[in-house]
């Protein structure tokens, strides 16, 4: 994964090992006047590959730690909003 051209990083994002291969990247949003979360989540598989469920921004600091997970070789993107 190529960190060329990626916008800086978003101020409110939370990056949070919670064990030996799963990260999450969480930052706040609203949809109109309801506010919600966004939640990435990056999983080392047992083949060295990255499985990530994309639903934040791709900015510096994500695209670093997830070259620093892996190759990700699979992205899930549940809301195509």
């Amino acid at each position: 994964m190529s960190s060329a051209g990626i916008q800086a990083a978003v101020p409110e994002l939370v990056v949070r090992d919670l064990d030996s291969v799963t990260t999450i990247f969480s930052v706040p949003f609203q949809r109109g006047p309801i506010p919600f979360g966004g939640r990435s989540t990056a999983v080392t598989l047992k083949s060295g590959d990255v499985w990530v469920v994309a639903s934040t921004p791709l900015d510096q600091v994500t695209a670093d730690k997830l070259n620093s997970k892996g190759q990700v070789k699979y992205i899930i993107a549940p809301d195509a909003e």
